[in-house]
């Protein structure tokens, strides 16, 4: 995306810092992640530091700064999920897209979403 859009979408909320959390959320709509150039930008035009924009950046579980895919699938691994049969549902969830994962990508891809999917789901 180029500078001038990301200059656009903050303009669109004025430029107020108190909306650094919406211009965020409209830049993760467009882009599908938060690259560190539109960051930056959004710091540098809302004067505010970059270390708090990045902050509101890393902790919504909403905003990534990773690039990632259209669609979003997480499947809860918590122990509550687990003994409830996740595992299962995953493995149907990957076979039914013709994933397969070697172990590595595998603990990769947990390790980059630990903590972030652990939310028990109610029985």
């Amino acid at each position: 995306m180029p500078i001038t859009a990301v200059r656009g979408i903050i303009e669109k909320h004025q430029g107020h810092p108190a909306a650094a959390i919406a211009i965020l959320q409209d830049l993760q709509k467009e882009l599908m992640w938060l690259p560190e150039s539109a960051l930056r930008v959004t710091a540098l035009r809302l004067g505010i530091p970059l270390t708090q924009i990045y902050g509101l950046a890393t902790f919504y579980r909403s905003f990534s700064l990773k690039p990632r895919g259209r669609h979003l699938i997480q499947v809860c691994l918590g122990t509550a999920c687990h003994v409830r049969g996740a595992p299962r549902i995953e493995q149907s969830i990957l076979d039914n897209l013709g994933i397969t994962l070697k172990l590595e990508d595998a603990y990769k891809i947990y390790a980059d979403q630990l903590g972030k999917t652990v939310d028990a789901l109610p029985a």
